[in-house]
């Protein structure tokens, strides 16, 4: 069993959620556009199981077409549509729901405050020990 490296752990949520937050506010912008299916990444969890079993830190993005372009912070991230639970597709074929957005960027901030927090809390500890 390998030692758990929680300064990459966080480092590596932290670009996970930086992704998912910029996921949910592409959402939002389209939430009037005809035809636009939401979109959202896989849970961290998958991230990390996908990472650990192929042996490497890093998960590759799938692409469907080789012209497709992809953010430098989204190459990592498996970003796949958000299978519409709700039922309540629009006319125009959109299923952005403005509130399930807010509520997922509310999550992903509150996460991203976890993180930082726990980062901050344990670099506390590292420098007293330090000091000693």
């Amino acid at each position: 069993m390998q030692p758990i490296q929680f300064f990459q752990l966080a480092s590596q949520q932290a670009q996970w959620l930086s992704v998912r937050q910029s996921v949910i506010s592409t959402n939002v912008a389209n939430a009037d556009t005809p035809g636009f299916k939401a979109k959202d990444i896989v849970p961290f969890t998958e991230y990390l199981d996908a990472a650990t079993s192929r042996g490497s830190d890093t998960v590759s993005l799938a692409s469907t077409n080789p012209m497709h372009f992809a953010d430098a912070s989204q190459q990592t991230m498996n970003i796949r549509q958000v299978d519409d639970k709700s039922g309540k597709i629009s006319a125009s074929g959109n299923n952005v729901g403005l509130a399930q957005e807010m509520i997922k960027a509310n999550e992903a901030r509150q996460d991203y405050d976890l993180n930082t927090g726990l980062v901050k809390a344990l670099n506390k500890m590292m420098l007293m020990v330090v000091r000693r």
